[in-house]
């Protein structure tokens, strides 16, 4: 026999590097006939020495390996003892000492308390151990990995800024979920425990959004925003798979935030003792959330119940810039750490590894530990328990971010689920607190009820501003968040803040983004109120009565509507260092504090700025400095106000005009105040804290300490604004534009900027020269000058971005105005109101945002508008609002930047580059007017048919003819000065211009004869000057003598009417002109192609008409029916897949049949187990029951005209009913098995305007659409409907006692409150149906409350045979009466449609088809 020894040893260098060395013990040659191999390998992983045994031997005996094993003990590494055995040296401990994990040492630790023994499970074995696993794993070969059972491919899933990757475990294949996001940072996800989808959750930072899809194969479909409102950085999100909720980190907002996970209920969780929370990670089993803290003084990981309560801290030693928790990431240090729930057994694992050079998240699976790494664009792994094997998965082509491991194994199921039953009994949110127990809670401006299970309105809010947020603190819990927090870049000095009951908004002034903005109470995106026209607002207030904002601008005092509507000044000056404002909406007084060159003082006026006087200034109290933060207390008649120079919070009482100095604790600096109730809040600088006193300064209370840099705070509580109209409501005629208290009972009409008011009417002043500052608009008069009042004849327009051309409507008081950077063609009226989007124009590849040069025009007797795309080289028009756009000439290679119209006698000019030409309305009779050098704008000068332009190079200006006769250069004023136009227009002999080199940009004027003669309108205008024009209501009258233009009024055309300077003509944007020469008839055959988000039409042959044959389709949706059997629902989304919705979820069981009323915008469906015909608006609200009779199993569903038609199967008949009234009647009977219905009619398939787009459907606040498809006008914020049905009224008198009192206005019975169905208004959002009033309502005396939902019926219904409540509460657990019987009903459910069939047929005789209940 011969043998040959091969003995390797390798000894580990270090602990933190795992490399081995290699030594060669013992060699000797071998026969290799005849052979077997025997290995025996023994792999230590704690231990400094491994030791690796291969023997070879032919024929070899027991007794022969024993001696073979006896030798190896010779070299053998253990500590003690070593036992020779058949399968090689075995190392041994003497009493009392246990071998140790690395199997060659010995130590007094049992084994079993080591660490990294064994996977998961360690099994003592006499003075050994055996490693075990728990249920669903399995023991791998090597006696110590546990591997899962489960046969799902794990998937590990990162994300990547711009996508979210997946790559397919162990065999690495990467592919993409879902590309072209814009910052993804944060993932997570959830299995589906009902049908088992894959339900993907990430963050993007940049759109502030939390999005949720569900993976499909390769892909994600069905996503959708869950979270989007009062997002800041979402930068860490954990899914509690258990009890279905979602949190997430606001790392900007120092707090967590927690909601259901389809984003409902949301609240925040946690907010303080955190100041830069980064990862977050959950485990529900114990009910454990943890997260980090990149807290630069004690950077630290924290846990606390997933209810948020019992926070303490786990690791805080030695670490620095945590990232992504699954066991812990150290960021700056490079390393990877673990520890357990508790904090204790801290270890290091990896650490300044090549592949671990900046690790930003990490999870773990099975054995090992994964991170992404942003220095390394990779995602690597290594053995989770001690580093080595150390493995990149995936490269990446830019940083990677979140990473995790879907797999079952990952979110093990619970033993029991505290939320399970019910939801844990709570109407909210149910929170678990430990493995056993849970926490009700309530989202937003809500409260536990006594109960602590019931969620109850409770919407009285302490708002705190500071710079860069806005925070909602609950008024008598001041420790608990109970808003939405809105933080930057939304605003970024919020001093001073004021909220609107009626309209659940807040509103605040940002003093260093010279805005107002308002947003709603529980979020629903932040809005700019005002904007252009807005300097410094340091003083803001709100009259809640009259609906008006006040707020300082330079030094004048605006006044607007709350939409930011009618701007006008009360103050045109002298109104300048305003440091605070209020008002008192029922006495009609405003009070400020300002600074002059005598000291502060303190004044007031009337709220038109009449009797304007001193109240206080600083001769009578040296005190008074640096005034802040005034308050009208309206119940005691007094103003409060908080000097910030001298420490001091002052009033005045009004009653006496005697003013006080509140005494404050010593050392106190008040910074802000609010007066509430009984109480004045404020906040105090000197210790961060929040406190509360007695009117008198006493009986002093702590609100709320660690809560800096306060610059405003406001109590937002509804009753404060009850009880009192104003004013302005008792007024018998309204004011047309603005409505201004002056006493209790008086008040006076304001007009807007630009208006003369008439009696109650507002007229517009005429002949004013209009300018756009690019991102401006004002209104200049023709008589100003440069020493004048530099206000402006034309109210601010909000929002404004690039005004690169601007025209008018002089009958309908609209401006319109080109936005070159977005694309865009806008309109306004005049005073500020109703701001549509008339053109968006398509995005051209390739192309800058300052591409498009558009040049604007309207024809004011044609009724259209004019516009060129200087992209695509094409001139478009269209009518006044914007619709049947029509391309109207291909100017390639031209491109046009000028148009101007001369409406009257039916001439369009055209200007671009060097050129001008003139075509007529309709671009017929194009002709080149002039080609020379660089052409900047064109002008008309309509009374004597000249036109003007202004050339650049030769920095002159010039004009002609409308033949292009005459053409003559201007005489240019005197050296040295040098023109410099960027635009002009003429009007009554004098030409008017924008010069950029007069004066920091000046608008001037001249007569056309002589422009050395120029005087300066307005200076200082800046070098971004566009475009003017003049307004003038005779420039836009037919010329003496001139018929105007025959297209007036449409020109009898069903599209487009457009003058060819003799005759109208008829052209159809999508469709060719009819036989008739007025109606356009559809195109027949044409080519749709897809751009990605719409789908385009072209001709088939004619290349040259750029007109499409059919509409841009675009945001198209589909509906359908989803026969789920745990959640049956009703779902739509986008034509791309994007934007799924489930619009029906609730009483629902079998959606069969579906059709859509395009006319009305109405869903019909048909229910086949409740046996129902229901119709409702596209987003799933104002549901109705259409009939109940003959619908015994509906399938199919039609619609048309007035009438709904459906089939059945039980009845074998096809049916009709009024769509409106119900009322079933067969059409046709004795049908086996009818299915699916069509309607086939001339226009069935058109879909209608909506009722609601022209106008506002005539209505005066909101509009809706009814059955019929006519507009249906309401009216909010307590108003009624007039008699005429379009107008709003003050409310009415008081409801009787036995109605419900709207606040929309109307009253109502008491048994229609919260029965489903709104009754106060055409809205899904009614008073009477109002969630949080309807979850905790009170029932009426000689009522009994149903058992869910609110509803209330008279106690006489109680057991009297009939359901009156939807849930059949009030009959349940009746006795029967004599001569009845009980019995049990029951749904049959099934997946076979005959099965059930059969079964309803058999059984409907006898069984009420109900929910589960016992009957009489």
């Amino acid at each position: 026999m011969s043998c040959n020894y091969v003995v390797l040893v390798a000894t580990r260098v270090s602990r933190q590097s795992p490399r081995l060395r290699t030594h060669t013990l013992a060699r000797t040659d071998v026969n290799m006939t005849s052979m077997k191999v025997y290995y025996k390998v023994v792999m230590c992983r704690t231990c400094d020495v491994v030791i690796c045994a291969m023997s070879a031997c032919s024929q070899m005996s027991n007794y022969d390996l024993y001696m073979e094993s006896e030798a190896m003990c010779s070299v053998s590494a253990c500590s003690h003892e070593c036992r020779p055995s058949p399968g090689g040296a075995v190392c041994a401990c003497p009493a009392p000492l246990y071998l140790q994990a690395d199997r060659a040492a010995c130590g007094a630790r049992p084994p079993c308390a080591a660490w990294g023994v064994c996977s998961q499970r360690c099994r003592p074995h006499k003075a050994r151990h055996r490693c075990a696993c728990h249920r669903g794993y399995r023991l791998a070969d090597d006696g110590f990995t546990c591997k899962s059972t489960e046969k799902t491919t794990p998937l590990l899933v990162y994300s990547n800024r711009h996508e979210i990757r997946a790559v397919e475990l162990p065999a690495a294949t990467s592919r993409a979920l879902i590309s072209s996001l814009k910052n993804t940072i944060a993932l997570d996800w959830r299995r589906d425990p009902t049908s088992g989808a894959i339900q993907l959750y990430w963050t993007d930072v940049v759109d502030d959004k939390i999005y949720r899809g569900t993976m499909v194969g390769s892909a994600l479909s069905g996503i959708e925003v869950i979270v989007e409102q009062g997002l800041s950085t979402a930068e860490g999100l954990a899914v509690d798979w258990i009890a279905g909720n979602l949190y997430w980190v606001e790392s900007s907002l120092h707090q967590i935030e927690v909601a259901r996970l389809d984003g409902k209920y949301r609240r925040t969780l946690i907010a303080g003792g955190m100041e830069n929370p980064r990862a977050i990670a959950a485990d529900p089993r114990f009910g454990y959330l943890f997260w980090s803290d990149w807290e630069q003084a004690a950077p630290r990981i924290e846990r606390a119940s997933l209810s948020g309560t019992s926070s303490r801290a786990l690791a805080a030693a030695e670490l620095s810039a945590f990232h992504y928790i699954s066991v812990v990431t150290v960021g700056r240090l490079d390393t990877i750490h673990t520890a357990t729930y508790e904090g204790s057994d801290f270890r290091e694992v990896v650490r300044r590894h090549a592949a671990l050079s900046h690790p930003f998240a990490v999870t773990v699976f099975e054995s090992h530990v994964y991170w992404t790494d942003w220095r390394t664009n990779s995602v690597a792994r290594a053995n989770k328990w001690n580093g080595s094997d150390v493995t990149v998965v995936q490269r990446t082509l830019t940083q990677p971010f979140d990473i995790k491991v879907i797999h079952p194994s990952r979110q093990p199921p619970s033993e029991y689920n505290p939320c399970g039953v019910n939801n844990g009994n709570c109407t909210h949110l149910c929170l678990i607190d430990s493995a056993e127990e849970r926490v009700c809670a309530c989202p937003h401006v809500m409260r536990l009820a006594a109960d602590n299970v019931t969620c109850e309105a409770h919407e009285k809010v302490l708002l705190v501003g500071r710079r860069g947020e806005v925070r909602g603190l609950d008024v008598q819990q001041p420790l608990e968040h109970t808003i939405p927090t809105v933080s930057s870049p939304h605003l970024t000095a919020p001093s001073q803040l004021h909220f609107l009951a009626a309209d659940r908004a807040i509103y605040w002034a940002d003093a260093e983004a010279n805005e107002i903005k308002r947003t709603g109470l529980t979020g629903g995106g932040v809005r700019v109120v005002a904007d252009s026209g807005v300097e410094s607002p340091r003083g803001f207030a709100l009259d809640w009565a009259a609906r008006l904002l006040y707020f300082t601008t330079g030094a004048a005092l605006a006044v607007v509507g709350v939409e930011g509507h009618h701007y006008t000044l009360v103050y045109e000056d002298s109104f300048d260092n305003v440091s605070t404002l209020a008002v008192d909406p029922i006495r009609g007084s405003l009070y400020w504090a300002r600074q002059t060159a005598a000291g502060w003082q303190v004044e007031t006026a009337q709220c038109d700025g009449s009797r304007r006087r001193v109240l206080l200034d600083r001769r009578a109290d040296p005190d008074l400095a640096h005034v802040h933060s005034m308050v009208v207390d309206h119940k005691l008649n007094r103003i409060y106000w908080v000097n910030t120079a001298s420490a001091t919070i002052q009033y005045i009482d009004r009653s006496v005009d005697k003013h006080s100095t509140l005494p404050l604790p010593g050392g106190s600096w008040p910074a802000a105040l609010e007066v509430y109730g009984e109480e004045i809040i404020w906040a105090n600088g000197r210790d961060d804290s929040l406190y509360a006193c007695r009117h008198d300064g006493k009986g002093l209370r702590l609100l709320r300490n660690n809560t800096p840099g306060v610059m405003s705070l406001r109590v937002y509580d509804a009753a404060v604004q009850r009880g009192g109209g104003g004013a302005c409501s008792l007024r018998t005629r309204s004011c047309a534009q603005l409505c201004v208290p002056v006493s209790r009972t008086d008040s006076v009409c304001l007009c807007a900027v630009g208006y003369r008011r008439n009696g109650d009417a507002c007229e517009a002043l005429d002949e004013v020269a209009v300018v756009s500052l690019s991102w401006e608009v004002v209104g200049v008069a023709l008589n100003a000058s440069a020493d004048s009042a530099a206000h402006s004849l034309l109210p601010p327009v909000p929002q404004l971005s690039v005004a690169a051309a601007i025209d008018y409507h002089a009958e309908g008081e609209w401006l319109y105005w080109a936005d070159s950077e977005a694309g865009r063609v806008w309109r306004v009226r005049r005073d500020g109101t109703q701001r549509q989007l008339v053109v968006q124009q398509p995005d051209a590849p390739d192309a800058a945002t300052d591409d498009w040069r558009a040049g604007l025009a309207v024809d004011w007797a044609g009724g259209a508008v004019y516009w060129s795309d200087p992209r695509r080289s094409l001139v478009l028009v269209a009518r006044l609002d914007g619709s049947h756009a029509y391309v109207l000439l291909d100017t390639d290679p031209l491109a046009v930047t000028a148009l101007a119209v001369d409406a009257g006698r039916g001439w369009l000019f055209l200007a671009g580059g060097g050129w001008v030409q003139r075509a007529r309305p309709d671009g017929s009779h194009r002709d080149l007017l002039y080609n020379g050098t660089a052409v900047a704008d064109i002008a008309l000068d309509t009374q004597n048919e000249m036109v003007y332009w202004a050339d650049t190079w030769e920095a002159s200006v010039w004009r002609m003819r409308y033949d292009g006769s005459q053409r003559t250069r201007l005489p240019r004023p005197a050296p040295p000065r040098r023109l410099a136009v960027a635009a002009l227009a003429v009007h009554r002999g004098t030409l008017y211009w924008l010069d950029t080199m007069v004066e920091h940009g000046s608008l001037l004027a001249a007569p056309v004869n002589n422009m050395s003669d120029y005087r300066v309108l307005r200076d200082k205008l800046g070098d971004t000057l566009k475009d003017i024009f003049i307004w003038s209501r005779a420039a836009q009258s037919a010329p003496g003598g001139a018929a105007g233009s025959p297209c007036a009024g449409g020109g009898g055309c069903a599209a487009l009417c457009l003058w060819d300077g003799a005759r109208p003509r008829c052209v159809c944007p999508h469709g060719d002109l009819a036989p008739d020469g007025h109606n356009c008839t559809p195109y027949k055959s044409f080519l749709m192609y897809s751009r990605v988000t719409s789908i385009e039409s072209i001709h088939l042959t004619d290349e040259k008409d750029l007109n499409s044959p059919y509409p841009s389709i675009q945001n198209k949706r589909l509906y359908w029916t989803n026969w789920n059997e745990s959640h049956p629902c009703i779902q739509r989304a986008y034509t791309s897949g994007q934007g799924l919705q489930t619009i029906v979820s609730t009483d629902i069981l079998m959606p069969n049949g579906l059709a859509l009323d395009h006319a009305a915008k109405k869903i019909y469906w048909a229910d086949a187990r409740l046996d129902k015909i229901e119709r409702m608006n596209y987003d799933g609200s104002h549901r109705h029951v259409v009939v109940r009779a003959r619908a015994e199993h509906p399938f199919g569903v039609a619609v048309c005209g007035g009438w709904v038609y459906w089939s059945d199967w039980v009845s074998h008949a096809v049916y009709r009913a009024d769509k409106l009234a119900g009322g079933a009647r067969a059409l046709r009977r004795d049908v086996p098995r009818p299915m699916a219905l069509v309607a086939v009619a001339p226009h069935q398939h058109h879909c209608a305007a909506d009722p609601c787009a022209v106008e506002n459907g005539g209505c005066a606040e909101k509009c809706s659409s009814e059955a019929g498809g006519a507009a249906k006008c309401a009216c909010g914020g307590g108003r009624r409907l007039a008699a005429d049905g379009r107008a709003c009224a003050a409310p009415s008198a008081a409801c009787a006692a036995e109605d419900f009192a709207c606040a929309e206005g109307p009253c109502v019975p008491q048994e229609l409150v919260c029965d489903g169905l709104p009754h106060c208004s055409d809205s899904a959002h009614a008073s009477d149906e109002d969630l949080y009033y309807c979850t905790s309502r009170e029932c009426p005396p000689g009522t009994v409350r149903c058992g869910a939902g609110g509803r209330c019926v008279s106690a006489s219904a109680v057991c009297d045979g009939r359901a009156d409540c939807d849930d059949a509460a009030d009959e349940d657990g009746c006795d029967c009466p004599p001569a009845h019987y009980r019995y049990h009903t029951a749904r049959y459910r099934t997946t076979s449609h005959d099965t059930a069939l059969h079964r309803m047929i058999t059984h409907r005789t006898r069984i009420h088809h109900t929910t589960q209940q016992l009957r009489c």
